[in-house]
């Protein structure tokens, strides 16, 4: 790493900052959009099954899981995997701060936020709405197809 004035490694320190916060939005928002749009996966998964035929309602629900995908994609700003970000972060810690309290504070910050934030628990108690929709959503689909296997035998 080359010398640092204290005048970089405090900006690099804040914008570092601010990307703990920005990542902690960015996980709170994902867990709302989830959340949000998988009350559209239920309706949408109740419409198939007024569908006629298991051939069709199996393509109904193929199409419902990629629309829900899809529209929950459109909504986040970064599609990187929370790990991703987390790793180049951490890369960008570990080479813009200079060894020392400031980068153990950023990295300890980190691990904090994995923490907290990514914990199974936390999915579990934040986002079961989405569980309880996905759940239904599975157990139709391998009903449908548990259907349509049995009726091509």
């Amino acid at each position: 790493m080359t010398e640092q004035t204290p005048e970089t490694v405090e900006k690099s320190r804040a914008l570092i900052e601010d990307s703990l916060a920005d990542l902690q939005i960015h996980i709170r928002e994902y867990r709302a959009y989830l959340n949000e749009e998988s009350i559209w996966l239920f309706l949408a998964t109740l419409g198939c099954w007024s569908v006629a035929g298991q051939g069709t309602q199996f393509i109904a629900l193929s199409i419902t899981v990629i629309l829900f995908g899809r529209r929950l994609s459109e909504k986040l700003a970064d599609k990187r995997s929370f790990t991703k970000i987390i790793l180049s972060l951490e890369a960008r810690i570990t080479a813009e701060l200079p060894n020392g309290d400031t980068r153990k504070a950023r990295l300890y910050d980190l691990a904090q936020l994995k923490k907290d934030e990514l914990s199974s628990i936390t999915a579990l108690k934040k986002n079961w709405v989405f569980l309880l929709c996905w759940g239904f959503y599975a157990l139709t689909f391998a009903h449908n197809l548990g259907l349509f296997v049995a009726k091509a035998k």
